[in-house]
């Protein structure tokens, strides 16, 4: 990254940081054109701590309409972050609103889910749901491990049960168009 992004990425994050919703917007709306995945840890902190439900609101959206290339991984690093649990249901929100094909997390989605409240099972759900693929099949395997270990323990929730049968029967039919995929490349 040239010395003039760095410096630019900074002018923006301070502005962003000032609290104040003018500067916020013009700095958020100018962050595209510097944007890479690095940043969005520091983004989601800014969810975080900015006492503005405006500036809130726009850095979600930026997030939502959010084309960045590998921003995928940090994107799933900062949603597994601890420190970042309390904002997971609405990153989750704005990974099915994105542009960015999550496809090869198919098995996170799935642990989440199942670890998670109703709330991030159903972000969960709609996320699988929307999913392209194609998907590998050591992911499909390591999302039935996730749903077997789910059906195993005993804090389940009537209506998150709904969602995880839901879930588990997309997974389910994952599983047989990767094996019908495999048959007819046999053919």
């Amino acid at each position: 990254m040239s010395k003039n992004n760095v410096l630019k990425i900074n002018q923006l994050l301070d502005a962003m940081k000032s609290g104040n919703e003018v500067s916020f917007s013009k700095a958020i709306n100018n962050l595209n054109v510097v944007m890479t995945p690095a940043l969005l840890p520091e983004l989601v902190s800014l969810i975080q701590t900015t006492q503005s439900p405006k500036n809130r609101f726009e850095l979600i959206q930026f997030f939502n309409d959010l084309a960045t290339d590998g921003a995928q991984e940090i994107m799933m690093q900062t949603i597994f972050n601890p420190s970042f649990i309390d904002l997971r249901h609405e990153l989750l929100s704005t990974i099915w609103n994105s542009r960015i094909d999550y496809s090869n997390f198919l098995a996170e989605f799935v642990e989440i889910a199942s670890e998670g409240d109703y709330l991030e099972a159903l972000e969960c759900l709609t996320i699988i749901e929307n999913l392209d693929g194609p998907f590998d099949e050591a992911d499909i395997l390591e999302s039935q491990l996730h749903l077997k270990e789910y059906l195993e323990s005993t804090t389940k929730t009537d209506e998150k049960s709904i969602l995880m049968s839901e879930i588990a029967l997309l997974i389910k039919n994952m599983n047989e168009e990767l094996a019908d995929f495999d048959i007819e490349e046999m053919d």
